[in-house]
């Protein structure tokens, strides 16, 4: 039951501020921030929430640390948007303290290191134009679907890539497709009692949740950076 703390919450600065990652005030009586609310109880409806972020400065970033949700990024900053996801957070909050939220992707969550272990004790094979399709018996079947990137106007040096899209199958049926990948081919492997699906690309590794296709990582291979 709300026993009126959360209300006491919302109207506290500073929990504010640490919710949302913002620095300045928030009126809980705009009109923003009540769309922010009616927003996020529609998604809580309809079994997607989400937690808002405004101009993160962490743009691979897929799953949120306080809550566990995935993260939907607002890029544009003003205080209108501001305040609407703020509005949006708070509702988020209240229905995991009520527990009409339950989701928790954290415990998904690998480190770079992890992922890396992931590969060199695991790794399936890799996808690409002459060997399009992977099956792991019981698990996933992953199909490929490539097309060259488009080419920018200027001068280049380095060989044409392909943009991946990976169709996925996991062990109830539920087909995913086109998960869009950057430049490959790409390397698979399983980890976490094959429940995540690893994805190493030219330049990135990526992380998904076979049960849900929830993108859990996304990040720069360093390696590909120096």
């Amino acid at each position: 039951m709300d026993d009126g703390s959360f209300e006491a919450g919302v109207r506290d600065r500073e929990t504010m501020k640490r919710n949302i990652g913002i620095g300045m005030l928030i009126d809980p009586s705009s009109k923003e921030y009540s769309a922010g609310r009616s927003a996020a109880r529609k998604a809580i409806k309809l079994g997607v929430p989400r937690w808002t972020s405004v101009a993160s400065n962490e743009p691979y970033k897929c799953i949120d640390d306080q809550t566990g949700l995935p993260i939907i990024e607002l890029a544009q900053n003003s205080s209108e948007i501001e305040a609407f996801a703020a509005g949006a957070n708070d509702e988020i909050l209240k229905a995991i303290s009520n527990g009409l939220i339950t989701v928790d992707f954290r415990p998904l969550l690998l480190t770079e290191t992890e992922i890396k272990t992931a590969f060199k004790r695991a790794s399936i094979g890799t996808l690409s134009d002459d060997n399009p399709m992977i099956e792991f018996p019981g698990v996933f079947i992953a199909k490929l679907r490539s097309e060259k990137s488009r080419k920018t106007r200027g001068v280049h040096t380095d060989p044409p890539k392909r943009n991946i899209f990976i169709e996925l199958k996991n062990r109830n049926g539920q087909v995913f497709k086109d998960f869009a990948l950057y430049p490959g081919p790409v390397e698979l492997a399983l980890a976490l009692k094959n429940r995540v699906l690893l994805f190493k690309t030219t330049d990135f590794y990526f992380s998904k949740d076979l049960e849900t296709s929830q993108i859990l990582n996304r990040c720069p291979r360093r390696d590909r950076l120096n």
